[in-house]
């Protein structure tokens, strides 16, 4: 049986960003401080960019399997990223949620955007 692992990614131009393992940070950092980022754009997942638009290279594809993938209009504290985590499949999630993706049979390898 596959392992099974949650992860989360915070970012707020005044904050920075962080990322969590199983409800534990492990990574936090400067990115893009002071930046704002403009309405109607193209979210990617499983794949990076190389170039805007476009230039993926297929050997940096995610290969695996996504559950689920939730998108909030706030950046999450550390207690809310460990709450999140420790209520998983068994509660609804108290904060406004932007976007909420139910992925069970997304195809492995391929790319998957949302706009």
């Amino acid at each position: 049986a596959a392992d099974v692992v949650h992860l989360c990614a915070t970012w707020a131009n005044d904050s920075g960003a962080a990322i969590y393992v199983d409800g534990a940070k492990v990574k936090e950092g400067e990115l893009a401080m002071g930046k704002t980022k403009k309405a109607g754009g193209v979210m990617n997942i499983g794949q990076e960019q190389d170039s805007l638009g476009g230039g993926y290279d297929g050997n940096q594809a995610f290969a695996g399997s996504l559950y689920n993938l939730n998108m909030f209009n706030m950046k999450l504290s550390d207690d809310q990223v460990t709450k999140l985590y420790g209520e998983a499949h068994s509660a609804r999630w108290y904060l406004t949620i932007c976007g909420k993706w139910e992925c069970d049979d997304v195809l492995q390898g391929s790319i998957w955007s949302h706009s």
